[in-house]
């Protein structure tokens, strides 16, 4: 006898008649391209790199709590595992999201341990609610799902794209439409949205090739600060995200000083207006005038956001005739770039000056509102609709689960 699937009336599958769900802690994971932020229903989100870091050529990489310790000015070649939110190195994936999961339950100020009530963490403990990439081809969705269901073994799965959780924050769930700006380091894009739905076929993406404001940030180092600090600096990945945070921090008085601290035995990156002395042949110390710099920076951000307004262009166009003008309401901007104080000021007198814009709302925390709007979602009855458990994936497959 052929079963079928329950829904909506949507497509939401729903659990079978009868079925009774017991809650589980749920996990809640952003997978961005640099970036994954983490965490449970309730608790604010845990951030770890969602790359690796392969050294001296070596065949055997570093992620997650690996990284902790490695010394800023070690060469290492990065190593992307996701792009827009599509996994294409599933190996290292799935070990930067154990080594993930293994911190967040090690975490003191986690309830995780304390729900689970075990020495060791199993995902057949645990629901997941997680992004997925907008433009997913069919096969990789089901191979997604395989991953969670087969080589994770959780114990049921919702995966969406970005936007879809990003409709539920607070600030965007009473507009009934408008576009979302993802200002992503690897990557931008933008999506419209009628009430909570993005609409997806309006989605328009700025691929960078990786990530685009390291590039950038090393061309910046090279060729106007110091075209002589660190041989090949492009390898120097933990330095280069090091000394992003402290360059965009800084005022324009600043110096930074990179020195090596006994203590952690690893370098520290930090800015001061103090008047430094110059370095000595300290191989342990070195110093960065960033002073007078302020122009420079302002023409690499301006390069960044010369992309926005052809973008915002193209998913207005992309809409129907109707819907467009609506559209011009507002946008709304999240992402790692949107951290940057100077970034978020240029993008929006780009927007605003180009007149295609009559708002612009940054989002608070901007690099976990996705992580925010998932919190939100998991309080709906969506939410519960659109659940696919183990049940689910077991009796009707990959397949099934998308024919019905």
């Amino acid at each position: 006898m052929k079963h079928e699937v329950q829904t909506d009336g949507l497509g939401d599958k729903i659990l079978p008649a009868g079925a009774q769900y017991t809650a589980m802690p749920t996990i809640l994971l952003d997978n961005g391209s640099h970036t994954l932020k983490i965490g449970l229903i309730g608790e604010s989100a845990r951030i770890f790199p969602n790359y690796a870091l392969r050294v001296n050529d070596s065949n055997f990489p570093l992620y997650g709590s690996y990284l902790n310790g490695l010394p800023i000015t070690t060469e290492a070649y990065k190593t992307s595992v996701c792009k827009a939110g599509e996994i294409y190195e599933w190996k290292l994936e799935d070990l930067i999201w154990r080594d993930a999961l293994l911190q967040l339950y090690q975490n003191q100020d986690c309830k995780l341990s304390d729900q689970l009530h075990t020495l060791f963490p199993t995902c057949s403990d645990l629901d997941l609610i997680t992004t997925t990439s907008t433009d997913a081809h069919p096969a990789a969705k089901r191979q997604f799902l395989e991953y969670c269901f087969e080589t994770m073994q959780f114990a049921s799965v919702v995966a969406q794209p970005p936007q879809a959780y990003l409709t539920r924050h607070s600030l965007l769930s009473n507009a009934t439409t408008g576009i979302i700006l993802d200002m992503g380091y690897a990557g931008m894009s933008s999506t419209a949205f009628l009430y909570t739905n993005p609409i997806l076929y309006s989605h328009t993406l700025v691929d960078c090739g990786g990530s685009l404001l390291n590039s950038l940030f090393t061309a910046l180092l090279q060729e106007t600060i110091d075209p002589g600090f660190l041989v090949d600096i492009r390898k120097r990945c933990l330095l280069i995200e090091s000394l992003q945070k402290c360059f965009f921090t800084a005022t324009e008085n600043s110096q930074i000083e990179i020195a090596f601290c006994a203590e952690k035995n690893n370098y520290l990156v930090r800015s001061t207006s103090d008047s430094l002395p110059a370095p000595s042949n300290d191989e342990g110390r070195c110093i960065l005038d960033i002073r007078n710099t302020e122009g420079v920076v302002q023409n690499l951000l301006e390069q960044i956001a010369t992309h926005i307004p052809n973008m915002i262009t193209t998913c207005i166009q992309s809409l129907p005739t109707e819907l467009q003008s609506l559209s011009k309401g507002n946008v709304f901007i999240c992402g790692g770039l949107a951290n940057i104080p100077p970034m978020t000021e240029i993008t929006k007198d780009a927007l605003l000056t180009s007149a295609l814009i009559d708002n612009v709302v940054i989002l608070p925390n901007p690099q976990t509102a996705v992580y925010d709007g998932m919190q939100l979602y998991a309080e709906t009855a969506e939410y519960a609709r659109s659940r696919i458990t183990r049940q689910l994936y077991e009796e009707y497959g990959c397949v099934g689960l998308e024919h019905n």
